[in-house]
């Protein structure tokens, strides 16, 4: 059975020094693993399925926030 279902993703990401990238939490990275686990879902050949990803909102002025809307 076919359906249409809304959602909305935040990824917030964490700023940190440059000298310590490894204390910071990048959302374009987040987000960018979702679109690819999204994208390689794996379903049986007989059974439909598709994602869209909607829209993408970079909102930095939120503390580096990334919203997605589908």
């Amino acid at each position: 059975m076919a359906s249409l279902d809304a959602f909305e993703i935040t990824l917030t990401g964490k700023s940190c020094h440059a000298a310590m990238p490894e204390r910071g939490a990048d959302p374009i990275v987040a987000a960018a693993q979702l679109i690819m686990a999204l994208q390689n879902h794996s379903v049986a050949p007989p059974v439909a399925a598709g994602i869209h990803g909607g829209k993408h909102y970079p909102d930095f002025r939120r503390g580096g926030d990334q919203r997605a809307a589908g």
